[in-house]
């Protein structure tokens, strides 16, 4: 079993990411970074590890330098979220929380036979 030793840093403080770091974590980032997106750029150079965790943005949230390091990942998001008019298809009175609907196949065929949607 492998031990970490876990740090919390703040990229808008810090001058650059610390040198012995394997994996960062961005937790819902709502502006860009003022240094242009630098501390950004080295995270997929270094080979290393990220987790980005996102939350609903208002439309103004222009995250560039994030769109950008994501890029170098291969994977992008859209500032967009659904609503779902239907009540048949949310959970708790909330348009936000949908609920997925399930197509028939060899994987979800004994879920739709216990009804369990």
């Amino acid at each position: 079993m492998e031990a970490y030793q876990v740090s919390r840093i703040n990229l808008l403080r810090e001058a650059e990411i610390p040198s012995d770091a394997s994996m960062l974590i961005f937790c819902s980032p709502t502006r860009p970074h003022p240094g242009g997106g630098k501390l950004h750029r080295e995270i997929p150079g270094r080979r290393g590890k990220a987790i980005f965790l996102l939350d609903v943005l208002p439309v103004s949230a222009k995250l560039t330098n994030l769109q950008a390091v994501l890029a170098e990942f291969g994977v992008g998001f859209v500032n967009n979220f659904t609503i779902e008019d239907n009540p048949r298809y949310y959970y708790s009175n909330n348009k936000l929380n949908v609920i997925p609907a399930m197509g028939l196949h060899e994987i979800t065929q004994a879920l739709l036979e216990r009804k369990c949607t």
